[in-house]
């Protein structure tokens, strides 16, 4: 692309800037910002006890993946209020090999008093769910609230099923314009500002029977 001197737009977490890419993605900070939010609502709403568990699921199978990793725990650990902080519990997830259920299920084995999971990656979102929907209809435990990341066609399933209490992704037409009108200025200006271009973020929950999407406009920072 440098070659050719070709704009090109990036777009996910791991995403970054250079002379011929712009990042149009929020960072893994802000992200979590906004998903603990809804764990903190969820938190007071089913009245979490000192005893039950908030796992906060992170994909990490590279150096690349514990940066992310490291970004996301500090904006969830400033968003989580100091009530919950000793709820938490992260962990990092090693699916490399992509054997995401087992190394799931046996965490979720584990942890039985989990009542929130967090999900910051869409198979683990959609994985996250198949397993506790079973564990709902074995009646091994309580019922788990998920917040997810990712609005796959499986996940939004999962959120009409109930399975996914609130579901977080980027808006996809938004995320088109913004790509277009991202490229254009870049092949006219030397300089351009990545917020200018930032997608709308969504947040997709249960609403009378029926989905709904909110979307919200968050900045890079």
């Amino acid at each position: 692309a440098k070659a050719v001197d070709m704009p090109i737009v990036n777009y996910g977490m791991s995403a970054y800037n250079d002379k011929n890419i712009v990042s149009i993605h929020t960072k893994p900070y802000s992200v979590a910002g906004i998903m603990v939010k809804s764990v903190v609502d969820e938190a007071k709403r089913i009245k979490l006890s000192k005893k039950d568990l908030i796992l906060v699921f992170l994909k990490e199978c590279g150096t690349k993946d514990k940066k992310i990793n490291n970004k996301l725990i500090k904006g969830f650990s400033k968003g989580i209020s100091s009530k919950y902080k000793s709820n938490v519990k992260y962990i990092r997830v090693d699916a490399e090999g992509y054997d995401v259920s087992s190394k799931l299920k046996s965490h979720i084995n584990k942890y039985k008093n989990a009542r929130v999971v967090v999900c910051f990656d869409d198979e683990y979102t959609n994985v996250a769910s198949v397993l506790y929907s079973n564990k709902y209809k074995e009646k091994i435990s309580k019922k788990v609230a998920i917040i997810g990341y990712g609005a796959t066609n499986n996940n939004q399933d999962s959120v009409k099923e109930g399975i996914i209490k609130t579901l977080y992704s980027v808006e996809k037409i938004s995320l088109g314009y913004s790509s277009v009108e991202a490229l254009v200025d870049m092949k006219k200006k030397s300089d351009i500002d990545a917020n200018k271009y930032m997608p709308l973020f969504q947040k997709i929950v249960l609403e009378n029977d029926k989905l709904a999407f909110k979307n919200m406009k968050v900045t890079k920072k």
